[in-house]
């Protein structure tokens, strides 16, 4: 592939440099987080937990096929250390990596008696 692509939170750009073109993902996803490139760097995987339908999708470089490979929607996802979006990757295999909230919101009344 001959080109360049460019990214910014909720769409990718790639420049044709044969055609001299630009052309943009048809698709708005919103918020895009935590880009990380396949071991191979012909797809670009990324987050859009904060958006309207989270989820884990991956981008062919070549031609901008888009795949939604995880459905965040029922996923508890562990909360980032400052609020928003949790740490998303890549693991061997290009295995997608996400962090899950298995924790209970549950309130305990205890009892404290002092001498």
């Amino acid at each position: 592939m001959r080109g360049r692509t460019c990214f910014r939170s909720g769409w990718f750009n790639r420049f044709d440099v044969k055609n001299q073109k630009w052309r943009k993902v048809d698709q708005d996803l919103g918020a895009v987080g935590y880009l990380t490139w396949s071991h191979d760097s012909s797809w670009v995987n990324f987050d859009t937990s904060l958006s309207k339908e989270p989820g884990y999708y991956r981008l062919r470089v070549s031609d901008f096929k888009l795949e939604k490979l995880v459905d965040f929607g029922k996923t508890r996802l562990f909360p980032g250390q400052f609020g928003g979006s949790a740490w998303t990757g890549l693991g061997p295999g290009d295995v997608p990596l996400f962090p899950r909230d298995l924790s209970t919101q549950e309130i305990y009344a205890l009892d404290f008696h002092l001498p």
